[in-house]
């Protein structure tokens, strides 16, 4: 019976021991499990919100050719791409509505700028949906609002004076922002045409839906050559 008894109390022991070992093993692989539950919480596939944000730019566009249009992103910060605006096809260079026609479809792009002229991606110039406010502000930090959605404008067809190839002034059909593009002034009154900037501030909804402030800071480069646009531009967030 003692025998029996002391296997017994034996048996009790080493179970004892099985138990306490499986719960210290357990404990250490708890961290571990607990670990790997938190990183598959995270999906891969959340969207990073800082992934679009505009950052405050500043650039200068060379602008001298009027048959030329160099398109610019607010999102990329820089210069997107240049093409020509005139219709290969049309020998009279009297079209330049369809030789547009591959920057319109596109979404990468937010303005375009020609000479003195500019154009945002929508109305007749894009499909990206972008419109543009005029403000009465001439100070580009005091801007922090956005203007109500009556106030903003698409672009639209107009027709310019432009040379074509023999260097004669015609007359052609040209999508562009008459708003944009009345920050450049020429007094044609004058010969050469003295140029002067406007002060205003813009404000643009652009294809990703953001809005951006814009001024024109500069017309000329340092040897007072026309088309060297300068200009800034920075985010406003609605509320």
């Amino acid at each position: 019976m003692i025998l029996k008894s002391n296997q017994s109390v034996l048996a009790m022991q080493i179970q004892l021991r099985r138990v306490l070992m499986l719960g210290v093993v357990a404990m250490l692989l708890a961290p571990v499990v607990l670990s790997t539950g938190c990183r598959k919480q995270k999906p891969d596939e959340e969207p990073d919100e800082s992934q679009n944000s505009i950052k405050s730019g500043q650039l200068v566009v060379v602008a001298q050719d009027r048959t030329k249009w160099t398109y610019v992103s607010f999102v990329q910060g820089k210069v997107v791409g240049e093409a020509s605006s005139v219709n290969p096809n049309n020998p009279e260079n009297t079209d330049t509505v369809s030789g547009d026609a591959e920057w319109k479809a596109r979404k990468d792009w937010d303005v375009a700028l020609s000479w003195t002229r500019w154009r945002t991606n929508g109305g007749t110039s894009g499909d990206g949906g972008a419109k543009v406010a005029m403000t009465d502000i001439t100070d580009f930090d005091a801007l922090r609002t956005i203007p109500p959605a009556g106030a903003f404008f698409e672009d639209s067809l107009y027709r310019i004076n432009i040379s074509n190839e023999m260097g004669e002034s015609v007359l052609r059909p040209a999508s562009a922002n008459r708003a944009l593009s009345s920050l450049i002034v020429m007094d044609l009154s004058q010969m050469p045409p003295p140029t002067y900037v406007k002060q205003n501030v813009f404000v643009l909804r652009i294809p990703s839906g953001q809005y951006v402030k814009l001024q024109v800071l500069d017309y000329f480069n340092e040897k007072k050559e026309r088309g060297y646009i300068k200009f800034r531009w920075a985010e406003i967030k609605a509320d």
